[in-house]
């Protein structure tokens, strides 16, 4: 909606009619107004009002009075609409800037559904997606082995036997997709990258968790 016909709307006292007919129509969803072009109206508004005062009573100025809404009034009824109608306004000042808002916001309406799913999904996961939960490596490698760490019953020790044998993603995926769940069975951990090996292996459970994550093909799995 531009800034010229929400004042119109309040000047000829059919805001709330236009309300109510949107909410008789839509009776359950949240309206979101995208008001184009408010602050210009307003700069607009204030020279007709001082060309009014200027020309006083002429029939000049009675030619422009039809144009001249009170800026207060205005203001007034945005803020009934947020407050009395729980109506959200956005302010935008071009058609292209409201374009791009309308773009955004109809994604993100759209994404609501599957974002409430995701969230069900994984609310019973025992690992948590925000930023910054998990330390940054000093290097490749090292990252590569917290990434490991990260999975559940895998200790530093596992990881950084299994990194050793399969330095990289690709390679851990292609020895588990050729030898099956048991491919890391035998693999003996060690307790740091540049550290021998030790005597214990990260047995078949393990490496049983390690090729249902990454050969699965379960993409809402949370099974980490």
């Amino acid at each position: 909606m531009t800034a010229d016909n929400l004042a119109q709307l309040i000047f000829n006292e059919g805001l709330y009619e236009h309300v109510a007919l949107l909410r008789s129509q839509y009776p359950t969803e949240k309206f979101i107004y995208i008001l184009q072009g408010f602050n210009s109206w307003k700069k607009r508004n204030r020279v007709i009002q001082n060309q009014l005062i200027t020309a006083s009573v002429s029939l000049r100025s009675e030619s422009r009075q039809t144009n001249c809404v009170d800026e207060a009034m205005v203001e007034h009824a945005l803020l009934e609409l947020q407050v009395e109608h729980d109506i959200l306004i956005h302010h935008t000042a071009k058609p292209r800037e409201t374009a791009e808002w309308i773009l955004i916001f109809t994604r993100n309406i759209s994404a609501i559904p599957y974002e409430k799913q995701w969230v069900k999904n994984t609310a019973g996961a025992g690992f948590c997606t925000d930023s910054g939960q998990i330390r940054k490596g000093v290097d490749t490698h090292d990252t590569y082995s917290r990434m490991l760490q990260v999975i559940h019953r895998v200790s530093a020790p596992m990881a950084f036997g299994v990194a050793s044998e399969c330095g990289t993603v690709t390679e851990l995926v292609e020895r588990l997709e050729t030898r099956g769940p048991r491919a890391l069975a035998q693999v003996r951990k060690r307790v740091g990258k540049d550290s021998a090996l030790l005597d214990q292996t990260i047995g078949q459970a393990v490496s049983r968790r390690f090729h249902k994550i990454f050969t699965g093909t379960n993409d809402s799995s949370t099974d980490v």
